[in-house]
């Protein structure tokens, strides 16, 4: 019996009980709102490599940088016409604890020129606290 109680005690003091998350809270979109506005003045400035360092590892396990290369040329070609980003959308998911992590989910629509498009940028914090953009999509939306 004193074996069980020891494994008991074992598992109970293993488990993480202390665990708590804020959902959708404005100065959680604000912080990651700062990372994809750098990436809108890098676009502006034609910074390509600021705009990688941007993105964190797990992002470039899925897209190769000459992937992410063509996206960034074709946004800052059509972005010399003129670039205006509209927030039109966010989720936060932020959690406190040993097993600590912050999501963001930003949706801005695009005006470049005659063409708009959506774009959605997943971003997550990294181990010393640095938000980086996890996942990014361009809708091309149809203007005719």
């Amino acid at each position: 019996m004193k074996i069980y109680s020891i494994l008991f005690l074992f598992f109970f003091l293993s488990c993480d009980f202390v665990k708590t998350y804020r959902e959708n809270v404005t100065s959680d979109k604000e912080d990651a709102e700062k990372v994809t506005e750098k990436f809108y003045t890098f676009l502006k400035q034609n910074k390509k490599e600021e705009i990688f360092k941007l993105f964190n590892n797990e992002f470039y396990r899925a897209t190769s940088k000459k992937d992410l290369d063509q996206i960034i040329t074709w946004a800052i070609e059509e972005g010399k016409i003129s670039s205006k980003h509209v927030l039109i959308d966010w989720k936060t998911h932020v959690e406190k604890g040993t097993d600590a992590k912050s999501e963001y989910l930003l949706t801005y629509n695009v005006q470049r020129g005659k063409i708009k498009t959506e774009e959605i940028f997943t971003l997550t914090k990294d181990q010393d606290d640095n938000i980086k953009i996890k996942g990014y999509r361009l809708n091309l939306e149809n203007t005719e």
